[in-house]
């Protein structure tokens, strides 16, 4: 009994949380649309009582856009030996790129696509399966391989008009 305690200590010590939507004063998602570059989506970030954030908007074409996201500098970056990431979500049968930096500095973002449903998932993430792209080009460079994620975020950009909404619990590493 007292090695099974010990264990579950150990691992529940081992996860950390970079986004927890219970913790109302986490509130520093960022939106950066396809505006920077003279597209015309748009967005907004909700957080709700019940726990969670909400990215939703539209993703217009127009203008040569074609994107939405939504980014969070994480306060702590240090990540350890974590190997995997896990998002806890509830989609709207979208598809959507998880994003990550190593560093805030880092022009590239790693990323890895994911598909969502009306109901409340949770996926878990190979860390060394991010792999580093910019302005949607895949680069020759090393998946993600470091102990620290500076940022996470949140893209839809699915060369399509589409209006989007993905409700975010909670992030975590382990």
């Amino acid at each position: 009994m007292f090695i099974y305690l010990l264990i579950l200590v150990l691992t529940q010590n081992m996860s950390l949380m970079l986004y927890n939507g219970l913790d109302q004063s986490d509130t520093n998602w960022k939106i950066v649309n396809d505006v920077v570059m003279g597209g015309e989506s748009t967005s907004k970030i909700e957080y709700s009582e019940l726990g969670f954030m909400e990215f939703s908007g539209h993703v217009s074409t127009k203008n040569n856009g074609g994107f939405a996201s939504a980014r969070l500098k994480i306060s702590e970056p240090n990540i350890n030996d974590a190997t995997k990431l896990e998002l806890y979500f509830k989609g709207d049968g979208g598809t959507y790129q998880l994003r990550l930096k190593s560093s805030i500095d880092q022009e590239y973002t790693y990323i890895q696509y994911f598909e969502t449903n009306s109901e409340w998932q949770k996926i878990t993430f190979l860390l060394e399966d991010f792999y580093p792209t910019y302005r949607g080009e895949k680069l020759d460079e090393p998946n993600f391989n470091d102990n620290k994620i500076s940022e996470v975020g949140l893209l839809v950009g699915n060369d399509k008009e589409e209006d989007f909404s993905i409700k975010i619990k909670s992030i975590q590493v382990f």
